[in-house]
């Protein structure tokens, strides 16, 4: 964690910078996309690993990737609100990520292991189809909305230029 966070950190800014440099305005989303195309494999296969120590390996890409889509998933709605509201925009969007996070996430994953698999030494399963389905929920939005958060950033970009 203290080595991947502040590397997918890191590298996701830069390359949203150098992609939106380059003429790229929905940069911030695709960056996004990309760490979240990371996440989500990584994430479905850290509980199933063999051993802790292929675990703790899997955990490496899926830290990279989530650090990657939280950095520029906050910086992409900054590109695209006033200033006067980044501070009510960002509460919110950390306010829907941790309510669906913290509160859906594990309900659904105890659900699964109660409802389908019904024996609690099936958690892991349950984990992996959890992270797979929202994962992929998540790749859906991003995808259909990337043409849309591009033409936001366009007007986004004429208000300095008033």
């Amino acid at each position: 964690l203290l080595i991947c966070g502040p590397v997918g950190v890191s590298f996701a800014g830069w390359l949203a910078d150098h992609w939106y440099r380059r003429g790229r305005r929905a940069a911030n989303m695709r960056v996004t996309l990309m760490g979240t195309l990371i996440l989500v494999p990584a994430s479905a296969l850290v509980p199933l690993m063999p051993t802790p120590e292929l675990a703790l390996l899997m955990l490496a890409p899926s830290t990279v990737g989530g650090a990657m889509a939280s950095a520029t998933g906050a910086a992409a709605l900054m590109m695209i609100v006033p200033n006067q509201m980044r501070a009510q925009t960002t509460a919110a969007y950390y306010f829907v990520i941790n309510i669906f996070g913290l509160t859906l996430g594990p309900l659904l994953i105890a659900l699964v292991t109660d409802q389908y698999f019904g024996n609690d030494a099936d958690l892991r399963y349950s984990i992996a189809i959890v992270s797979g389905a929202a994962g992929l929920a998540a790749v859906g939005f991003l995808v259909a909305n990337i043409r849309h958060y591009r033409a936001s950033v366009i007007e986004a970009d004429g208000w300095s230029k008033q």
